[in-house]
């Protein structure tokens, strides 16, 4: 009201004595002075009036107070829609941070797992185990047959590996060779004397120092081809001839097969078992990424509802309306507005005080006039009693007795 008055007439301000909006708010406090508001029981409906001693001016005071009642309004309604807004953002925000950080869960879930697709990496899991299941049995029955044909080689040389090989290196050594066949004769004459020559017979004690030396010159020998042998060089069998040699060699192929397959036996046992653990994982891993699908899921589809709210809210924000309707809008008064008790108080004292100024002012112009038309001659006591007898008997006294001699008493 303050600034549709100052800026449409100023001169109602001056009038008022009023330039400032502090000076109004200090005259008209709230406004009650001329703003009413009445509510129609039951209803929405409130009735508003406007007081000013100007009509035009009270009509568009009350325009301006519809106008700031329905801005008021409005504001009211685009703060609540802004406020949801507000509440509906923040909560999409936080479960996009959820959705964000389970998926990030799920990845390396499944990064650590190596499952990607649970049907897919079924299947695969399947056809590995049947491929190394089937390799495993194959290369178990390939150890099985050379294991058997190492065996045979070793029953038919009577010696295992490592001796058989030791007699073939012996074998192809011409050194050793020569000291073993100087020993196989030393060996000889020494049982042939035995028989013969005690063991003090210095012939004997001659074959026998000449045995410890080849011994030694053997384990010296055998020292330095790397062989390694530790067993009694005595006992060690040497294989000279091709044939002998051949078969420690195939023998040799047959033990070097045999442990490959074997190795690789157990490798493929490995890998089954491996395998037949992932699988029986599987159940396990299928039920937490099914739960961790199914929290996904609520929280996209709560994401998507709560968005559309947010969405819905910051439109109803920028379309909202104010909940005011006008119904009848502001009028010229058909009549002026009956006075207030107050103002018939104040008027009934202002005139009684000027009536009776009037009046004393009437009474004091007109008094001598009236004293000299009400003044009447004075009577002595008898003139008195006279009147007074005659009034007494004027009830017996003749009509004419008014219309003749009457009239000396008048």
């Amino acid at each position: 009201v303050w600034r549709n008055v100052i800026s449409k007439h100023p001169e109602e301000m001056k009038h008022l004595h009023i330039n400032t909006l502090s000076a109004w708010k200090n005259q008209f406090g709230s406004g009650k002075a001329f703003i009413a508001a009445k509510n129609v029981p039951g209803t929405d409906v409130i009735y508003l009036s406007f007081k000013w001693r100007n009509a035009s001016l009270a009509k568009e005071g009350l325009e301006s107070v519809l106008i700031a009642f329905q801005e008021a309004s409005l504001k009211q309604n685009q703060a609540e829609h802004h406020q949801r807004y507000v509440y509906l953002k923040k909560q999409s925000d936080e479960l996009q941070r959820q959705l964000t950080n389970l998926r990030e869960q799920i990845a390396i879930y499944k990064k650590e797992n190596k499952v990607y697709n649970i049907e897919s990496t079924l299947s695969q899991y399947e056809l590995n185990r049947g491929q190394i299941d089937n390799s495993f049995k194959m290369t178990q029955a390939e150890a099985n047959n050379y294991r058997q044909q190492f065996a045979a080689y070793e029953s038919s040389l009577g010696m295992n590996t490592k001796k058989a090989v030791a007699a073939v290196a012996i074998g192809r050594s011409s050194t050793l060779s020569a000291l073993y066949a100087k020993r196989y004769e030393l060996v000889e004459q020494k049982h042939a004397n035995q028989t013969r020559y005690t063991s003090e017979n210095p012939k004997m004690k001659q074959i026998d120092s000449e045995l410890a030396q080849i011994d030694q010159n053997i384990n010296d020998e055998i020292a330095k081809s790397g062989l390694g042998l530790k067993t009694d060089t005595k006992n060690i069998a040497i294989i000279a001839d091709e044939a002998r040699s051949q078969a420690v060699q195939d023998m040799l192929i047959a033990k070097a097969r045999f442990e490959g397959a074997e190795a690789q036996t157990i490798g493929l046992r490995k890998s089954l078992g491996e395998i037949e653990a992932k699988m029986q994982k599987v159940p396990k891993i299928e039920a937490t990424l099914l739960a961790m699908k199914q929290e996904e899921s609520l929280l996209s589809k709560s994401l998507d509802a709560i968005g559309e709210k947010a969405l819905d809210a910051q439109m109803r924000e920028a379309q909202t309306l104010s909940n005011v309707f006008v119904v009848n809008g502001p009028g010229l008064p058909l009549k002026p507005a009956a006075p207030s008790r107050i103002q018939l108080i104040l008027t009934g004292l202002l005139v009684g005080v000027a009536g009776g100024i009037a009046a004393a002012y009437v009474v004091d112009k007109v008094k001598p006039g009236t004293e000299a038309s009400d003044r009447k001659p004075h009577l002595s006591l008898e003139e008195l009693l006279a009147k007074e007898r005659l009034n007494d008997h004027s009830e017996h006294l003749p009509a004419d007795f008014y219309a003749g001699k009457g009239n000396g008493l008048s």
